[in-house]
């Protein structure tokens, strides 16, 4: 759990990490080199949830190692979907994480959004929505592991 009184930004109290797989955590289907362990590290701290269209069939299979729920979402609609998802956990205690533009309603909605930049791109809607960018996922949990860091960064 994350719990900051951040000057000009409020209080928070995060207990769920949203992430989107493709694109975020993932290229092509393929969960991204090194990142079991930092986000096994997060899972002892927050709940993970991954909300997917799973474009590639591969989600389960990449993260069964990883403490998370994996939530598949249809072809249709899916920012739609993900914001729904975020309703259904409260969007003040969620921190959403993504790149594309099916991300963009989560980035808002939730709590804090962090738009992340990787070898899939990150799309305009994304960088508009979001509180932070990061240039990669691991810039991303990274952030979310130092309280400090994010109060830096959404401070005034």
């Amino acid at each position: 759990m994350l719990d900051l009184n951040i000057p000009g930004f409020g209080k928070i109290k995060i207990e769920h990490i949203i992430f989107d797989f493709n694109g975020t955590l993932a290229v092509d289907g393929k969960l991204i080199d090194g990142l079991a362990t930092p986000l096994a590290d997060l899972a002892a701290r927050f709940k993970l949830h991954v909300v997917t269209g799973d474009t590639r069939g591969t989600a389960k299979a990449e993260l069964a190692s990883i403490k998370t729920e994996i939530i598949t979402i249809p072809q249709d609609n899916q920012a739609i979907a993900k914001a729904d998802y975020i309703i259904q956990l409260d969007p003040d205690h969620v921190i959403a994480i993504g790149n594309g533009r099916n991300d963009q309603q989560m980035l808002q909605m939730a709590h804090i959004g962090i738009a992340v930049l990787g070898r899939e791109g990150m799309s305009v809607s994304a960088v508009s929505s979001a509180d932070i960018i990061v240039p990669d996922i691991f810039s991303a949990i990274e952030l979310v592991m130092d309280a400090q860091r994010i109060m830096a960064t959404l401070r005034s």
